[in-house]
């Protein structure tokens, strides 16, 4: 007897094909089976008339992020909930390194307030906040105990994590030769800090003046740098959180040259604009890089159709209203940066862009479940439904609708970035490794069964998203 049968739902497999009336057969928390199962189960789901995908994989949340004086609601049990809830299975942090100590001090950090909490599995990021000897030498360790994608910030000079264009090369250099992936939050940091001190020299500290310190070339000048750096290095480069359509114009044509990188945007760059800053609780909406414009938006969804971008995350990192508001009326770079949407980037995608007929439902599944796991080295076990893999899969009722609102999501934030938003997506049931944790929309998962899922890159299956394995290549044209 087996553990659970999905009995007779419309699945997306390996293929992209979507085939009706599939049974999937769980055992020991992997898929067992594709097709039609005849085998008893302890449990069976009727996914008649249902869609079943793979659990989503979320390659970019701040669970518990503590700055600008503040912290996220959204720590590792609730946010990981309410992941849950919405239809994620995995998440990947970021372990950021504290300037002049060694990485894996970081990385005990996360796990240490990660394992106890997470109620799904999660991966780690490393963010890289110097380029000392003992970092350029630790970068192989890290690798090995399972994290291969690194981050750097050209920004945030005084938050103590923003990289030199000099410690850029060096980082990329020594990723590339331990087979890693380097990546960038790209924001030309001098732009920025003196359009703020021009702003609040002026006393303009209204929310609508975040985006007008953080213009389209901000993003892109930085870009085009690191695109440059990584390309005298020979590394892959990975983009966060594109927003503009001049990066993404920069990155089209460096592929186009043959280099090897990839980008990822954001459910909120792809669905909200910078109209929502002049709102009354504009503050709410300061992320970094800054809400675009509705232009900016259709490029990037025209980049999700054609391969451009590679992968959607959500950059979680919701603060409460009240801690954004306490900081108005004084410098703008001092406000909380970031939006809820571990929980809602399932139905808002799912609404806009598959029923909205921007992506076919076998893209969807692409962009928010197989290239995340294959981006973050944990492709098979994670992101797909077939034989062998984690049973990791949601099962959507595509006719059920919800209101988005503070009162209907998970998230204990406190306001909602898509109120008012009707939405279809959210699955009845969410299975994580075998186990139903989102039963007939109600969540009952257990604090604490996340696991720490190591990452090893597989170069043969990024290929197909425009990376090479570095190691074996001559390197990308110039």
């Amino acid at each position: 007897m087996i553990d659970l049968l999905v009995r007779g739902g419309c699945v997306v497999t390996p293929a992209g094909v979507v085939k009706a009336g599939c049974d999937v057969a769980v055992d020991g928390g992997r898929i067992v089976a594709l097709g039609r199962a005849d085998q008893p189960a302890r449990r069976t789901v009727d996914a008649s008339s249902m869609l079943v995908l793979p659990g989503l994989v979320d390659a970019h949340v701040h669970l518990g992020c503590s700055s600008w004086d503040a912290v996220t609601p959204n720590d590792w049990y609730h946010g990981t909930a309410a992941a849950a809830v919405g239809g994620v299975t995995t998440v990947v942090d970021f372990a950021t390194q504290t300037r002049g100590r060694l990485m894996m001090e970081a990385v005990d950090a996360w796990r240490s307030r990660a394992d106890p909490d997470a109620v799904i599995d999660y991966g780690l990021h490393l963010s890289i906040t110097d380029a000392s000897s003992a970092t350029l030498d630790e970068i192989s360790r890290v690798v090995d105990y399972g994290i291969p994608t690194f981050k750097m910030f050209t920004i945030y000079r005084s938050h103590g994590i923003m990289l030199e264009d000099d410690q850029i090369l060096e980082v990329c250099r020594r990723v590339h030769e331990c087979g890693g992936l380097p990546g960038v939050h790209a924001e030309n940091a001098p732009i920025a800090e003196r359009n703020y001190a021009r702003f609040a020299a002026k006393g303009l500290w209204q929310p609508h003046y975040h985006a007008l310190a953080k213009p389209d070339y901000v993003e892109a000048e930085a870009i085009n740098r690191v695109l440059f750096l990584a390309r005298v290095a020979s590394a892959p480069l990975y983009i966060y959180h594109l927003s503009t359509a001049l990066g993404l114009e920069l990155v089209r044509r460096a592929r186009a040259a043959g280099q090897a990188v990839l980008a990822e945007t954001c459910t909120h760059y792809l669905t909200l604009s910078a109209d929502c800053l002049d709102r009354p609780d504009g503050v709410n909406y300061i992320c970094s890089p800054p809400l675009r414009s509705v232009a900016d938006q259709r490029a990037l969804w025209q980049a999700l159709s054609d391969g451009a971008v590679a992968l959607v995350s959500t950059d979680e990192a919701g603060y409460n209203a009240a801690d954004k508001a306490r900081a108005l009326g004084g410098p703008l770079e001092a406000i909380p940066n970031g939006l809820p949407g571990v929980e809602l980037r399932l139905p808002v995608l799912y609404t806009q862009g598959v029923e909205g007929g921007r992506l076919s439902l076998e893209r969807f599944v692409e962009l928010n479940c197989t290239n995340p796991a294959r981006v973050c080295g944990l492709y098979p076990r994670k992101g797909v439904i077939a034989p062998g893999s984690d049973a990791d899969l949601i099962v959507i009722d595509p006719g059920r609708r919800v209101r988005l609102g503070a009162d209907t999501q998970h998230m204990p934030v406190d306001w909602c970035a898509y109120d008012g938003l009707e939405v279809a997506g959210y699955p009845q049931y969410t299975v994580a490794r075998g186990q139903v944790i989102v039963d007939d929309y109600v969540f009952c998962g257990a604090r604490g069964r996340g696991e720490f899922v190591p990452g090893r890159l597989d170069w043969s299956g990024l290929s197909s998203l425009g990376l090479t394995d570095p190691r074996k290549a001559d390197g990308p044209a110039a």
